[in-house]
């Protein structure tokens, strides 16, 4: 059912749906206007699996082998309890050795970029 309101607000608007209300009604209902028969749910299908033609067996080319994983990053505290095991193992002296050699006067000094070789040359000691 559709309902639809008016609201004429001048007499020549009333006039013109005046006039058209009486051919509406003796017309009757048009069939998009007829009452919709009870609706069917309609049924989906479910899509359908492509088949998946043969194909031609393709080359796979073996990845190359890793390289070397880049090796953990080496951290402040890391190489302080390092330094500290040294200096209680009585190489406090080298231990202020090596840092002269990577011109600090102490290890936070010491640029992360060589953190590295600086634990590299106390586990040397």
């Amino acid at each position: 059912m559709i309902t639809i309101t008016f609201n004429p607000t001048t007499p020549e608007q009333m006039a013109v749906l005046a006039a058209a209300m009486p051919a509406y009604i003796q017309a009757g209902p048009t069939p998009t206007e007829a009452e919709p028969e009870e609706a069917v749910p309609a049924q989906v299908e479910p899509p359908k699996a492509k088949r998946a033609s043969p194909k031609k067996p393709v080359a796979v080319e073996e990845a190359p082998a890793p390289a070397e994983e880049a090796p953990e990053p080496i951290t402040l505290e890391q190489l302080r309890a390092k330094m500290a095991a040294k200096s209680q193992a009585g190489k406090g002296p080298e231990c202020k050795a090596l840092l002269a050699r990577f011109a600090a006067a102490n290890l936070t000094a010491v640029p992360v970029e060589q953190y590295r070789e600086l634990m590299a040359a106390v586990e040397a000691l």
